[in-house]
C-alpha cells in the first residue's frame, strides 16, 4: 500500500499510520518507495487506484506491469474521471492492449491500430459491495471472486459479469466456499 509519502514499509513509524494502514505495512521493503519502484520490486498482478491523484499510473508504471504480467489488471477507481489514476486509452497504449481495465468512472472501449478492441469495465458498487454485504450480514462463507462467474468465452477482457445477468450472484460469491 502506498500513500502520499510512498510505500508504507519498513521504517515508517506506527504513530504516522492511520488505523487501517497498519495491517498493510510491508516489513521487507523500505518506506517511501515510489509506485514505479514498488512495481519493479514486487511485480504485482493488479494495481488498484483509490487516490484521486490524476495520472499517478504513468506510462512507465503501466509498461513495467506489462513486463512481468501477461494480463495486468488495472483498476483506476477514483471518481470523477478527471481524478482517475489513468485513462483506458493510456492503459491500452502502454500495455499494448494486454491489460484488463476497470474504472470507477465510465471510459469508452479503445480500438487499437490493428482493429482489435480493448474493452473497458466500470467497477461500480453494484459489483463490489453486494457480496461483501451479504457475507457480513449472514456471517457465512468466505469471499471468492465474482470473476469466476464470468462465462469462459467472455473472460478475455471483461472483468465483471454483465449487469443483466448479475441476479443472485452476490449470494453465490459468499456461500460458494462454505458449502465445500
Amino acid at each position: 500500500m502506498l500513500d502520499h509519502h510512498g510505500l508504507i514499509g519498513k521504517g515508517r513509524p506506527v504513530e504516522d499510520l492511520l488505523f487501517s494502514q497498519g495491517s498493510f505495512q510491508r516489513s521487507d521493503l523500505p518506506s517511501g518507495m515510489g509506485l514505479l519502484e514498488v512495481v519493479r520490486a514486487v511485480k504485482p498482478t493488479i494495481l488498484i487506484g483509490l487516490s484521486g491523484a490524476k495520472g499517478i499510473f504513468t506510462g512507465d508504471v503501466l509498461r513495467e506491469m506489462s513486463k512481468h504480467v501477461e494480463r495486468p489488471v488495472i483498476l483506476p477507481l477514483s471518481n470523477p474521471s478527471d481524478n482517475s489514476e489513468c485513462t483506458a486509452e493510456e492503459v491500452c497504449k502502454h500495455t499494448k492492449g494486454k491489460a484488463i481495465f476497470a474504472s470507477g468512472s465510465p471510459f469508452p472501449s479503445v480500438k487499437m491500430s490493428d482493429g482489435k478492441v480493448m474493452h473497458t469495465n466500470q467497477c461500480n458498487n453494484i459489483y463490489s459491495f453486494p457480496g461483501r454485504l451479504y457475507g457480513a450480514l449472514t456471517r457465512q462463507g468466505t469471499i471468492s471472486g465474482i470473476g469466476s462467474q464470468v462465462p469462459r468465452n467472455e473472460r478475455s477482457s471483461f472483468f465483471y459479469v454483465l449487469l443483466q445477468r448479475y441476479g443472485s450472484r452476490s449470494e453465490h460469491v459468499w456461500t460458494k466456499k462454505s458449502h465445500r
